[in-house]
């Protein structure tokens, strides 16, 4: 057992070195140190492979094995240390998180044989509330979070790359337009569904293969500013005003509305390290427009409900938008930049609840939502 003990030991090491490397930016030598974990970690497993005295230290040495091996994108070495695991009688905890392995196993083989490499940076999804079962939920509580969850991902990887905001065109259009979300299948922890973003082969060059995590945490980042409410802090954290409001407008779409879905839960698992964040705020308590800005803002505040009958990006400053109300009266709005392609113009058609203030014969847009009879039919 000391040779195991000190194998593991090392292992271990290799591993807190990598996760080091990788925070500092050195991700070549961070792989080369999860190799060297890995190896030292399977050396330590094989030592006590055929222990059934020791059973509780074989399952946790292979699970440990199984994982480093899926870092280092060792599909085939992480399916056999999960079944030869499996074929002996570990605890049932363990047992389960060794099923997850093999779930997460499958899930890189079958995304290997369509040409998507998988890249570190990933995260679950979660959701709870009253319309949410065990590992089930209606399909306009889970879609439209995922379409947010991708369009602010690759609106965080044009802001991390440089690019200027493009209301015309959407989202996606530099670097970062062949990066795809693949989704996990839904598992029965209120519901919940594992999120990671690949690009395809051709697009893993030097430099790049880890852009996805760095995106993810980032995106993350702004995330956990928003769940703490320091809107303050996200504000200078994304500087430029129409990301901030693209932002912010899209993660409303995300947070819960207080009432069927009361939690939006996002774990990390990113540089060998869990982080984990809770929204709780409601979404119609989340806006892009300060307190105080409001308080010393000038003109009428107002509130329009009415069905919107067109949106125009053509102006590069902001966008334009018409909305006819129950008593058939037309409201023109106008829409700061960062808000007409990825929010307002899915719901053209739709009824919506615009907030904003009264300037000049039109309404400066401050927030936009679906009336609550329209919300359900999102797709």
């Amino acid at each position: 057992m000391k040779e195991v003990t000190r194998l593991h030991r090392t292992a271990m090491e290799f591993a807190e070195a990598a996760f080091v490397a990788q925070h500092q930016g050195d991700f070549k030598r961070a792989d080369e140190l999860h190799r060297e974990a890995f190896e030292k970690e399977k050396q330590a497993a094989n030592e006590v492979a055929n222990r059934d005295d020791l059973e509780l230290t074989r399952s946790v040495l292979h699970r440990s094995a199984a994982s480093l091996a899926l870092i280092c994108k060792e599909t085939r070495e992480a399916e056999r240390l999960i079944a030869r695991a499996l074929s002996g009688d570990p605890p049932a905890e363990i047992a389960d998180e060794l099923r997850d392995l093999l779930e997460e196993v499958l899930f890189e083989r079958h995304l290997e044989l369509r040409g998507a490499v998988l890249q570190p940076g990933e995260f679950q999804l979660s959701l709870a509330g009253s319309v949410v079962g065990l590992g089930v939920a209606p399909s306009e509580q889970i879609l439209p979070r995922v379409r947010a969850v991708e369009t602010l991902m690759h609106r965080t990887a044009d802001r991390c790359g440089g690019h200027d905001f493009r209301d015309r065109g959407g989202r996606g259009q530099n670097h970062d337009q062949r990066m795809t979300l693949h989704l996990s299948v839904p598992r029965a922890a209120s519901f919940a569904i594992t999120l990671r973003f690949g690009t395809e082969q051709q697009l893993c060059l030097p430099g790049m293969k880890n852009f996805p995590m760095v995106v993810t945490e980032d995106l993350l980042d702004c995330l956990g500013l928003l769940a703490n409410q320091d809107m303050r802090a996200l504000r200078d954290k994304i500087a430029d005003e129409a990301y901030f409001r693209n932002f912010v407008a899209l993660a409303r779409t995300i947070a819960p509305d207080g009432k069927k879905i009361t939690l939006v839960g996002l774990t990390a698992f990113n540089r060998n390290r869990e982080r984990k964040i809770a929204l709780t705020t409601p979404r119609d308590k989340i806006s892009a427009v300060d307190t105080e800005d409001q308080a010393l803002g000038t003109g009428q505040r107002i509130e329009v409900r009415g069905t919107l009958l067109e949106a125009d990006a053509r102006n590069e400053t902001k966008g334009c938008i018409r909305l006819i109300s129950s008593d058939g009266k037309a409201h023109k709005v106008s829409v700061p930049r960062g808000m007409v392609s990825d929010i307002v113009k899915p719901m053209f058609g739709r009824e919506v609840v615009v907030a904003g203030v009264r300037k000049k014969g039109e309404i400066a847009l401050e927030d936009i939502d679906l009336a609550e009879s329209d919300a359900s039919e999102m797709p």
